[in-house]
């Protein structure tokens, strides 16, 4: 019984990985490669930029494959936030809230 529920909870861990992946990608920013571009909802997605950082001689400077590395000892992705209005796509900046007063 175990093992069909973890078959079950695997087909639906990549259905929705399909999903997300496969959604509307016509919807992305104008100007935005597919690879940098992650839907987080109907009018919210993240763009990735980037970067030449932690590059060498054209050559990612890692001590192990990055399949091999946990997330914390990966380079960080770097990237902004963008929704959409009924004028268009626009970044949204994360400020810091007033707290108290």
């Amino acid at each position: 019984m175990k093992s069909v529920a973890v078959v079950l909870l695997a087909l639906a861990l990549a259905a929705t990985v399909y999903v997300t992946r496969a959604a509307d990608q016509g919807s992305r920013p104008p100007g935005v490669e597919a690879g940098n571009w992650f839907r987080l909802g109907e009018r919210l997605g993240f763009v990735v930029v980037r970067s030449n950082e932690g590059v060498i001689g054209g050559a990612q400077v890692l001590s192990a494959a990055p399949e091999n590395l946990a997330a914390d000892l990966l380079p960080p992705m770097k990237g902004y936030f963008v929704i959409q209005t009924p004028t268009g796509w626009r970044t949204v900046v994360m400020a810091e809230p007033v707290l108290g007063k």
